[in-house]
């Protein structure tokens, strides 16, 4: 990396992985390789893990969703959804999974993440849609789940990140249900790419300027991203 960084992040740097998602199946392949054996080595003790197909929105699929709850813990949990990044067209509930477990289980709390539609083949919103279904599910059964309806947050990494903001927004003006915290972690949010750090930094490991735009315009369609048209759920 030719940017000037400190010292101790050196063994960081060579291990990060390179992404290129040209070519979004290969990327894709890459990924689930790459998460297979953290997957298979994470620390679930303490928590209960299951997975289950939830209703997506009105004419969609159902929703995957994985749901991490703490053992031994008595009475209503506050429930955190969490959304996984990859550029809005590459992961699954898999990139966070040691994640979500440490939440489970440090919080405590129950964690719901959400296998929501990718593009290319699923533009805005459908990602965003899945989001808001199991948010609702979330919501209109928590005595069931045995949540707190009140303390539901939404949180997730680069691209989860940008959908969990969306998601907040779209909560609010649809009316939906009310979110009580955003964690949103380097959050994929500007699709106009014209910051002072995205026109500097453009060849940095991991996640570059020409991945950057490449998401963009398999989100939102080519020639979208940057104009006015953009929906400020995107």
């Amino acid at each position: 990396m030719r940017y000037p960084y400190d010292p101790e992040l050196a063994a960081a740097v060579v291990m990060m992985p390179e992404v290129d998602i040209s070519d979004v199946p290969a990327a894709r392949a890459a990924q689930a390789e790459q998460l297979a054996d953290a997957v298979s080595a994470a620390d679930e003790a303490g928590v209960d893990v299951e997975e289950v197909r939830w209703p997506g929105p009105e004419g969609a699929p159902d929703v995957l969703v994985r749901i991490y709850r703490p053992r031994c813990v008595r009475g209503p949990l506050p429930a955190i959804l969490s959304l996984h990044g990859g550029g809005y067209v590459v992961g699954s509930p898999d990139v966070d999974h040691a994640w979500n477990l440490m939440l489970s289980r440090e919080l405590p709390a129950l964690v719901v993440s959400v296998d929501y539609r990718l593009a290319p083949e699923h533009p805005f919103p459908a990602g965003l849609e899945d989001c808001y279904a199991v948010l609702c599910r979330l919501a209109k059964d928590a005595t069931e789940l045995g949540i707190r309806a009140d303390r539901i947050a939404v949180g997730g990494d680069s691209a989860g990140a940008g959908l969990a903001a969306g998601l907040a927004l779209l909560a609010r003006d649809r009316g939906g249900p009310d979110i009580c915290f955003q964690l949103l972690m380097s959050p994929e949010l500007d699709d106009r790419l014209a910051t002072p750090s995205a026109l500097e930094f453009t060849d940095t490991p991991v996640w570059n300027r020409r991945n950057a735009r490449l998401s963009w315009d398999a989100y939102l369609g080519p020639g979208v991203p940057g104009s006015a048209g953009v929906p400020p759920y995107a």
